[in-house]
C-alpha cells in the first residue's frame, strides 16, 4: 500500500462529494459561511503495559459446531464484539450467528494491553483471525482422516468441511466435532477438543522508521488516513457558531463491517464537535465549576449538522483480510476543521478549546488593537 496514493484518495473523495457546491449559499448580512479542511494521518497501533505487549485471543468450537471466542478486548460500544465474530466466522466457515464472543472478563480471557490507538479491529481482529486460523488446521487435519482426502484438498464454508472440486464429500463441522453414525470417530472421542490460540507482539509487525523512530514505532503496524471539511456559520455580531454541514473522507483498509464503519464516523464527528464547541470544563481554585450535563454541554440532536461520509477502501497488508482501524480519526479532525473556518473568516487564529464566542470575541478585539 502506498501512502502518498492514500491520502491522495481520502482528498479526491471529498471532490466527489461535491461540497464546494454549498460554498456560500444563501447568506445573509448577519452571518456568514466559510468551508475548510484539514487532513490527518494517523498511527494504528497496539499500545504498551510494562514490557507486556501481547494480544491473545482464544476460539474453542463447541460439540454442536459453535465456537466460543474469548478475548481481552474491551467492547465500547464501537461493535468489536461483531467485527470479531465476522472474522472468526469467515475463517472458519460458519456463521455469524454461531459465535459468542466473551470479552473484556480478565479472569475468563487472554490478556490485551487495552483499546486505544484504533487497534480494536486492526489488531484484535488479527488475532482473532490468527487463531481461527489455528483452529481452523486442526479441523482441517482431523477431516482429512474421516474424509480419507489430501489435506491440501479440503477447505470450508456453509458450517461444512469439503474437499475442493468434490463438495459431496463433506463432513458439517458439528458431525466432525459432536460425533455422528456415519464417521468412525470424532474430536470428543479422540479427547482433542478444537481450541485454536494466538497472540500478537507488536515488535513484529514495524513501521516505517523513517517516519517513527523510539519507543512508539514499536507500538504501531500501519496507518489511516482521513480528513474533515465542514460548513461553518458565524453571526458576526455574537460571534455564534453553528456547524452546518460535514463531511468525513476516512481510509479503513478493507471494510468489514460497513454499518459498523458509518456509525463509527458519524459518532466520532459528532464528539469532534462536541469538544470543539461545546464541552468547556470550568475550573477555578482547582474546583470544577459545571461538573453536570446541565452546565458541561455536548451536543444534542439539534446541534447536529448534516453529515456524509466517503470511505475509502484499500488492502492493508498488516490488518485481517486487510482491514484497519478508524475511531480516533474520525473524531480527532472535526475541531481544527471547524477553527480553521473560524479563522479563514475572522483572521483569528484560535490556539485553544473549545471554541467560544467569547474567545472569538475577545481574540478579534486583541488583533483589533494591535493593527
Amino acid at each position: 500500500m502506498d501512502d502518498k496514493i492514500q491520502i491522495q484518495k481520502v482528498l479526491r473523495a471529498l471532490k466527489v462529494n461535491k461540497f464546494n457546491a454549498l460554498y456560500a449559499k444563501n447568506r445573509d448580512e448577519a452571518r456568514k459561511i466559510m468551508l475548510d479542511l484539514i487532513p490527518l494521518a494517523a498511527m494504528v497501533g497496539v499500545g504498551d503495559s510494562g514490557t507486556i505487549r501481547q494480544i491473545g485471543i482464544i476460539p474453542a468450537l463447541e460439540e454442536r459446531g459453535t465456537v466460543v471466542v474469548s478475548s481481552g478486548a474491551m467492547d465500547m460500544g464501537q461493535g468489536l464484539k461483531t467485527v470479531l465474530a465476522q472474522i472468526v466466522a469467515e475463517e472458519l466457515g460458519v456463521y455469524v450467528d454461531d459465535i459468542t464472543v466473551i470479552s473484556g472478563d480478565t479472569d475468563s480471557t487472554p490478556f490485551d494491553v487495552g483499546i486505544f490507538g484504533d487497534r480494536g479491529t486492526h489488531t484484535a481482529g488479527l488475532a482473532a483471525k490468527m487463531a481461527a486460523m489455528d483452529a481452523k488446521n486442526q479441523i482441517l487435519d482431523l477431516a482429512a482422516e474421516q474424509l480419507e482426502a489430501n489435506r491440501v484438498d479440503l477447505d470450508v464454508g456453509n458450517r461444512k468441511i469439503f474437499v475442493r472440486g468434490s463438495p459431496e464429500r463433506s463432513l458439517l463441522l458439528r458431525e466432525l466435532l459432536g460425533g455422528s453414525a456415519k464417521i468412525k470417530k470424532y474430536a470428543i472421542e479422540t479427547g482433542k477438543p478444537i481450541i485454536g490460540k494466538a497472540s500478537i507482539n507488536p515488535e513484529a509487525l514495524p513501521i516505517d522508521t523513517k517516519i517513527c523512530q523510539g519507543a512508539g514505532s514499536r507500538f504501531f503496524s500501519t496507518y489511516t488516513f482521513a480528513t474533515n471539511t465542514v460548513e461553518v456559520e458565524m453571526d458576526s455580531d455574537t460571534a455564534h457558531v453553528s456547524v452546518l454541514r460535514a463531511v468525513g473522507s476516512h481510509d479503513c483498509g478493507t471494510v468489514i463491517n460497513p454499518d459498523g464503519v458509518e456509525g463509527q464516523i458519524d459518532g466520532g464527528m459528532a464528539i469532534g464537535l462536541g469538544y470543539g464547541l461545546f464541552e468547556e470544563m470550568l475550573i477555578k481554585d482547582g474546583q470544577v465549576l459545571n461538573p453536570n450535563l446541565l452546565d458541561y454541554k455536548i451536543p444534542t440532536a439539534l446541534d447536529m449538522p448534516v453529515l456524509s461520509r466517503t470511505i475509502v477502501e484499500c488492502y492493508d497488508d498488516n490488518g485481517p483480510f486487510g482491514a484497519k482501524g478508524m475511531g480516533n480519526s474520525s473524531t480527532i479532525n472535526m475541531a481544527p476543521a471547524i477553527a480553521n473556518a473560524i479563522s479563514t473568516l475572522t483572521g483569528v487564529r484560535l490556539k485553544e478549546l473549545t471554541v467560544t464566542p467569547e474567545k472569538i470575541l475577545d481574540m478579534a478585539a486583541t488583533k483589533e488593537k494591535s493593527e
